[in-house]
Order: C-alpha cells, then sequence, then structure tokens
C-alpha cells in the first residue's frame, strides 16, 4: 500500500483550495444584467422620492433621471467592486449631506490617527499612543499629513470625493479627510485592497519631513464579491383562471399574484419630468343610488352607523352589559 505523508496530503488539500478560490470570484460576480437591474432600482428611489431634483439640476448641472451615461458604465464595470464605486458616485452627485449610499461591509482599516483641515492644511488631531508609541512614532497633534503610500493628501481626497460629497466644497473636503487615515469599506470600495502597511510622511513641527512605516489594522468581513445571486421573476398581479375558479367558489378577489415575465422597470427612462399633469376628474357621490341602499341596520349598542355615510345614532351606548359574576 502506497503510503501517504501528512506533508503531502496538506500539499494536495492546500492545492485544492486555491484552485477553488482562484476560481470562485470570476463566477461569483453580479450578472451584467443583474447590475443594470440594481441600478436602476437606485435611481427609481430617487425619481420618485427626492425632492430637491429640480433644486440639484440647476445649481450642481447634475440630472439624476439621465441614467443612460451611468448603465453604460455599470455595463462595462468589470467586477461588483467598480459596480458598488458607479452607485456611490451617482449618489455622491447630488451633493447632499442627507443623502448617500454605502456598501454592505464591515470591513475598515485603520492608521491610528486622525486628521482634520485647519487654515487648508490637513493636520493631526489625535493620536492613539496605545497603537502608536511616542517612542516609536514622534510626531505630535498639529502635525501636517503630506502623503499616504507615496500619493498626496489632496489626490487621494479628491478621489474620495467621487464617492462622498456634502452640501458645501468645505465639509465634504474635511469628510474626506477622515478617510485618509480610517477606510471603510462601505464607503471606499477597494479598501480591501491596502497594504498590510502604510508609508506615511508627516511634516513635523518646525519644516522637517519624517516618514513612517504605520501598519494598517483591518476588522470586519471583506466584501469582494455579492454574488453569484438568483435573478427570481417578479410578480405581477394578473387575472386568472385558477382566480376565476376562485370568484366562483366565493373567494372576494378575482386576481391572483402569480410569477410571470414583465419588462423590467425604466427600461427606457425619461430624461425629464413631464411638463403638465392632467388630474383624474374627481369622483362623484351617486346620491340616488345611495338613498336606495340597503342600510346595515343599527347596532344594540348604538355605537355602530347604520351606514357608511352616517355617524352613529349616539355617543354613548343604550345599554351596559351586566358585569361578569362568577
Amino acid at each position: 500500500m502506497k503510503r501517504v505523508t501528512l506533508r503531502a496530503l496538506f500539499r494536495t488539500v492546500s492545492s485544492v483550495a486555491v484552485a477553488t478560490l482562484v476560481a470562485v470570484p470570476a463566477s461569483a460576480q453580479l450578472t451584467v444584467e443583474q447590475k443594470i437591474h440594481d441600478f436602476e432600482n437606485i435611481a427609481a428611489v430617487y425619481a420618485k422620492r427626492y425632492a430637491p431634483y429640480e433644486w440639484k439640476k440647476e445649481l450642481f448641472g447634475f440630472d439624476l433621471f439621465d441614467i443612460g451615461p451611468w448603465l453604460d458604465r455599470v455595463a462595462r464595470s468589470s467586477d461588483d467592486l467598480e459596480f458598488f464605486e458607479i452607485a456611490l458616485e451617482y449618489v455622491a452627485s447630488l451633493n447632499d449631506t442627507h443623502s448617500s449610499f454605502a456598501m454592505p461591509s464591515s470591513f475598515l482599516a485603520d492608521l491610528g490617527f486622525t486628521v482634520d483641515i485647519y487654515d487648508g492644511k490637513v493636520l493631526i488631531d489625535s493620536i492613539n499612543r496605545t497603537r502608536l508609541p511616542a517612542f516609536q512614532y514622534p510626531f505630535e497633534i498639529g502635525d501636517q499629513l503630506i502623503s499616504v503610500d507615496g500619493r498626496s493628501v489632496d489626490d487621494l481626497m479628491d478621489e474620495f470625493s467621487r464617492f462622498l460629497k456634502r452640501g458645501s466644497p468645505l465639509s465634504a473636503r474635511r469628510t474626506v479627510a477622515d478617510l485618509l487615515t480610517f477606510r471603510p469599506q462601505s464607503r471606499i470600495p477597494r479598501a480591501i485592497d491596502l497594504p498590510d502597511a502604510a508609508i506615511v510622511v508627516i511634516e513635523r513641527f518646525g519644516g522637517a519631513q519624517q516618514a513612517f512605516f504605520i501598519p494598517w489594522v483591518k476588522t470586519g468581513v471583506p466584501l469582494r464579491w455579492i454574488g453569484p445571486v438568483p435573478s427570481p421573476p417578479m410578480l405581477a398581479t394578473v387575472a386568472t383562471a385558477a382566480a376565476l375558479v376562485r370568484q366562483f367558489s366565493g373567494a372576494a378577489s378575482m386576481t391572483a399574484a402569480v410569477a410571470v415575465p414583465v419588462k423590467m422597470p425604466a427600461d427606457s427612462p425619461d430624461k425629464t419630468r413631464p411638463t403638465n399633469n392632467i388630474d383624474t376628474e374627481w369622483a362623484t357621490r351617486n346620491t340616488a343610488a345611495l338613498a336606495t341602499a340597503n342600510t346595515t341596520p343599527a347596532s344594540n349598542t348604538g355605537r355602530r352607523p347604520i351606514a357608511s355615510d352616517h355617524r352613529p345614532n349616539a355617543n354613548n351606548a343604550n345599554s351596559t352589559p351586566p358585569a361578569y359574576v362568577a
């Protein structure tokens, strides 16, 4: 019998595991149709519920109804992360503090210190000395952050501003400054690709610049793909023969919810709202028909109306039932 060593078994299992991990991402991405449908749903929510559409269009030149170019980008997206980047950018284009999009991910990476903008400079305003002891990382609060991994803070903030904006440029700049050292994947989809440590250049008090090798502390569950997920048929309420059978057997409705192929919403979205709305003529009450309608008998308590258009006969009950006696 051939002897199988533990090392050989481990190599075999490892090879299978690696092959599986390599094969999964390509087949686990959302399909183009799923990404387009999801993006159309996002756009539909704003089309129906976002009140300041006209104001945002006039102020920022962003027409949230013009989703054709966005759908082209979605169709060309190479993976789920790029799709989420497009969705983040679409919502951020509203420049609205109270409206944002976030990925369903708990992953975040943290350098152990925070920054903010003071007089146009990105300055350190807090340091976790448990993680970054002063003898090893002697920079201080008030020192200026110059770059992270060879990219200037302005370059990084310009990139992050695609995904997160606020009502004013200054507040938006301060918000994305937080992302220089604290990167949640929910806001920065490719935060999961950060290296184990960052090369951080800091300008010390007095003007001297110094580089530090600071590890990223990563927590949460990284999300690289959403799929594969099924695309269930949409439900449409339609009249069917089965529903008619129920009606004749005493059911109160002639409709039934069945799975049927229907046209996807917003296949051809309008780019502008209709200029004129023609209201439906108000329904009028047929008083003649109501006069001959059989009214509902009055309740013996006096609280029930004799018909749906009448008030109760009396404010108080005609009689009070006797108390229960054991």
